[in-house]
């Protein structure tokens, strides 16, 4: 038949319900059944349901409440009681079970099966005492009764009973659970059970005439029976020897058993083996001491500054925990020579009763392959040395005992997956067995080490990096100022040679506007707006009055976070002056140079008139038509017109150069077929290469069709190559190949001549330059045919350069730039659309600019640089657009913000100029949000300088 469970009603306070609740949910519900769970209040009234069988008593602290409440429960039920508290004091203990509790219980220690254990228990004892009390009422009622007897047969009946109670407690003593034993009132054995037996080993007869000081001691038996004698019960945790000699760990709970006269009979002794919750609360009690000892050294390695005080506190700290008698790191490094591993001792901790060795020049510098071979493979590979020094191999044994080592722990540390070194603990007093959580919790102590010294490492490396920036910083000429978006200075680090506008002290904390001129502060703090809202680079040029002089100062304002800024100022003032004079030097130059090429320009018919006159003249003289002429005639004739051929050819040459450089050169571009150009220009040289012998080759690239040029410089620039190529070959061959090159078309003259040495060739495009007198008195020439094609080749957009070894040859390129985006097939090369393409060709970046007088000095810097530049006006403003095609539109503030919002957002509407950037010149910021808002890029805070219009085309024209 299967026991009814037992019916339990828990009694909580409000902060230990959760824990024991759920122990009793876990046990089976054939064997308890919780009823409710109460939860005490103070002050309240305890209602329990009807049927319980047992109560459990949860309380926070065994304090006068917590007994107060023991009493109000026993008073209030007849019920078995079973108190949980956190208190292990015995003498609190004794004082709850004085109260009427039948069993107590730590809550750290209750686990689901020990609590279901614990009932049982309490309700078979609670059992046996009601029906030992009901026993003895029912002896008295019965003596009562018959009162009347004679004092014999009262007596009689009352042994009688008496007999029966005690033959009632003997079945129930011997079937229970518990190892229970009863000894007489002088201590001596009477009787145990079979729990009691198994539990000790003795035997009945073996007990017969001894006391428990068989296996508690005397000292500890007595102690046991005088609380007996003067208090009625006994609760102890004693250690217990059985018969074979092995100690365990015993719960002793031990009463005295009155008659119902209240003499009293025997004494009950309920013993239970807690050897293995004492051995598990040892181990936990162990873990929780080295975890916080490990917590506490991991604290000190993060929290003290000083490394190696940090490491000393740590190492202490662990070694208290551990309970050892040393702990130490060593770290590994390589022998500088022969690169073998060593170790050498950093950190040490010592007890009182062991020598510290720190100083010990022997632990530096060991060789592990001399002295630990097994440690550095077993280490690097990341596993533990641990064990008994006695069980080490000899050379390791020979190193460890003299330092009385008996028991060792060496855990690897390890820095970014590298083995860095180890930590050790020794155990100086006894064999020490190391556990599995200790192992655990000492290698994640490794790992906390390992992190403490790359913290250090990192924290070194970060103070030398601050300690050079610093030393940069204060070499730079540069003051970096920090301020937030609404213009508070925030820091800054000024250079010693840099002269401030206000006194440093008045810097810090003050806004932009409290000691800058309105005019500069304005422009920097838009300055500072445009940056955040583009989180790009702003340039800025501005003046500043210092002692009396003038100053120019050039600001880089970067983003430096949400809302701040970092403005780099430099005082430009010597370049702004250099730059004067040399504007003004170029500007001289450039008068001189212009009035020279003018001047030749205009003296063009000047002298080609005369030429006229000596070419032709000399002509019809040749021709004869006003007489014969003799052999010696004929001659001068011939002298004089070839004479004038070569000027007229000095002439062409020094006008062409001329009007190149004064800007006065137009091109007729056109589409050339470059097969045609080669064999024309190859025809026009052919006879003065025969005449030297020379031999005359072509290589013409078959993808080099045509090429969009002006035909006529182009043949003047391909013949002067040639020319020269022949004029200083004496024999072999002078080649011209053709290439196509992604950049367009090379045309390369080759030869095999005299070369030119290295340190002539920078003089070959510089007009009137000859290599050498040598040179001029063997080769005639005016030193102008290579600057001048030069200068064409560069007026397409193209170069010339040469490669030359002196006594072999040269090679001459000329470059014609292709714009593949304008590139037609063979098959389209025709006159008809010359007209077309020469329009592209000469093709530059376009800037659409706003109608407005005071822009003419952007536009004519903007000409002046090579951009094609145009002005537009409102009206028909998106047709001018598409029409000119530009791929910038400066706008001025001048024009009304609705305007400019207006233009812009029909822009931003149209999908083929939407990618157009837009940006806006503007003297007030107050309106940039709204004009960026509607889709401009950009505003630019007036006046502009030269630098902030150069960064805006690098911007967006790169």
């Amino acid at each position: 038949m299967t026991p009814e469970p037992l019916k339990i009603v828990l009694i909580v306070d409000a902060t230990n319900q959760h824990q024991i609740r759920a122990f009793l949910q876990q046990l089976n519900h054939n064997e308890i059944e919780l009823l409710s769970v109460v939860i005490e209040e103070s002050d309240s009234c305890l209602a329990l349901p009807q049927e319980v069988d047992i109560i459990v008593l949860v309380v926070s602290t065994l304090d006068s409440h917590a007994f107060t409440l023991v009493n109000q429960v026993r008073h209030a039920y007849a019920l078995p009681l079973v108190v949980i508290g956190n208190t292990q004091d015995q003498t609190i203990i004794c004082e709850v079970f004085r109260r009427g509790v039948q069993e107590y219980l730590n809550q750290d220690q209750v686990t689901a099966s020990r609590l279901l254990q614990t009932l049982q228990s309490a309700y078979a004892r609670w059992q046996w005492f009601k029906q030992h009390n009901a026993v003895l009422q029912c002896c008295c009622s019965s003596v009562d009764k018959h009162a009347t007897l004679n004092n014999t047969l009262a007596q009689s009946l009352k042994t009688h009973f008496a007999a029966n109670t005690f033959s009632t407690f003997h079945q129930i003593v011997a079937q229970a659970n518990d190892a229970i034993a009863i000894i007489d009132l002088q201590g001596y054995y009477i009787e145990q059970n079979l729990m009691h037996r198994l539990l000790l080993g003795y035997s009945d007869a073996e007990l017969a005439g001894k006391t428990p000081a068989i296996h508690f001691g005397d000292q500890v038996f007595r102690a046991i029976y005088q609380e007996l004698v003067q208090n009625d019960y006994c609760y102890r945790e004693v250690i217990s020897r059985t018969k074979d000699g092995k100690l365990l760990h015993v719960e002793l709970k031990a009463f005295t058993v009155r008659d119902f006269q209240n003499q009293p009979i025997c004494y009950v002794g309920i013993k239970k083996d807690i050897t293995e919750r004492k051995l598990v609360s040892s181990i936990l009690t162990q873990r929780d001491r080295l975890l916080e000892g490990v917590a506490a050294a991991t604290n000190q390695l993060l929290t003290t500054k000083d490394f190696t005080e940090a490491m000393c506190l740590a190492l202490a700290t662990l070694g208290e925990a551990v309970k050892v008698n040393r702990v130490y790191i060593f770290e590994n490094h390589i022998h500088p020579h022969t690169g073998e591993p060593l170790m050498s001792q950093r950190f040490e901790w010592t007890d009182s009763t062991v020598t510290p060795e720190i100083n010990n020049p022997k632990l530096q510098n060991l060789a592990y392959m001399d002295f630990f071979p097994r440690w550095y493979q077993t280490l690097a590979a990341g596993k533990l040395v641990r064990g008994l020094v006695k069980d080490f191999p000899e050379s390791e044994k020979k190193i460890l005992e003299p330092q009385d080592i008996i028991s060792i722990l060496i855990v690897p540390i390890f820095i970014e997956e590298k083995f860095w070194g180890f930590i050790g603990f020794d155990e100086c007093r006894y064999q020490r067995q190391w556990t599995e959580a200790e192992e655990s919790i000492l290698i994640a102590v490794a790992g906390s080490i390992g992190g403490a010294i790359v913290r250090r490492r990192t924290e070194d490396a970060l103070s030398k990096s601050e300690i050079r920036n610093r030393a940069l910083l204060d070499a730079i000429p540069d003051v970096m100022f920090r301020i937030s978006k609404d213009g508070d200075l925030l820091d800054f680090n000024g250079s010693r040679n840099f002269d401030l506008y206000v006194p440093e002290s008045d810097l810090l904390g003050k806004k932009l506007t409290d000691f800058l001129p309105q005019t500069v502060s304005r422009k920097i703090m838009s300055s500072i707006k445009q940056a955040l809202t583009c989180r790009e680079m702003q340039l800025i040029e501005y003046q500043l009055p210092i002692s009396g002089k003038i100053h120019d100062y050039e600001a880089r304002i970067v983003v430096c976070g949400e809302d701040e800024v970092v403005s780099i100022v430099r005082d430009i003032s010597d370049r702004k002056r250099g730059e004067i004079e040399l504007r003004k030097s170029k500007e001289a130059i450039e008068f001189v140079s212009k009035a020279k090429s003018e001047f030749l320009a205009t003296m063009s018919h000047e002298l080609r008139t005369p030429l006229n006159a000596i070419l032709g003249l000399s002509q019809i003289l040749h021709q004869e038509i006003f007489g014969a002429l003799n052999a010696k005639q004929k001659e001068y004739i011939n002298c004089i017109y070839g004479s004038g051929e070569h000027l007229l050819t000095l002439i062409n040459d020094i006008l062409d150069l001329s009007k190149v450089e004064a800007g006065k050169e137009e091109l007729t571009l056109a589409l050339i077929q470059v097969h045609e150009l080669c064999e024309s220009c190859l025809s026009i040289v052919g006879d003065r290469a025969l005449k030297k012998g020379l031999q005359l080759m072509r290589e013409i690239d078959p993808q080099a069709t045509c090429c969009f040029a002006d035909e006529r410089r182009v043949k003047q620039m391909l013949l002067n190559l040639l020319t020269n190529a022949i004029k200083f070959t004496p024999a072999g061959k002078v080649t011209l190949r053709v290439q196509k090159v992604p950049q367009g078309i090379t045309f390369t003259v080759s030869d095999t001549g005299i070369g030119i040495a290295p340190e002539h060739i920078q003089l070959l495009f510089q007009p009137f330059k000859q290599l050498d007198s040598r040179c001029n008195r063997q080769y005639e020439g005016t030193g102008l045919g290579l600057a001048l094609t030069r200068k064409l080749a560069r007026l397409h957009g193209g170069n010339v350069t040469v490669k030359s070894t002196l006594g072999k040859g040269s090679d001459f390129t000329l470059l014609l730039p292709d714009y593949p985006q304008y590139a037609l097939p063979a098959e389209d090369c025709n006159n008809d659309q010359n007209q077309q393409v020469s329009s592209f060709f000469n093709y530059s970046p376009r800037i659409l600019i706003g109608d407005n007088n005071h822009n003419s000095l952007i536009l004519g810097y903007l000409k002046a640089i090579g951009y094609e530049v145009k002005q537009v006006k409102t009206q028909d403003f998106l047709s001018q657009v598409r029409d000119f095609k530009p791929r910038l539109i400066l706008l001025d503030s001048q024009l009304s913000d609705c305007v400019i919002i207006t233009l812009v957002q029909h822009l931003q509407q149209d999908p083929q100029l939407q990618t157009i950037p837009v940006v806006i010149m503007t003297e007030t910021i107050e309106a940039c949000d709204c004009f960026l808002a509607a889709g401009v890029k950009e505003c630019l805070s007036k006046p502009i300088g030269i630098a902030q219009l150069e960064s805006l085309l690098m911007r967006y024209l790169n």
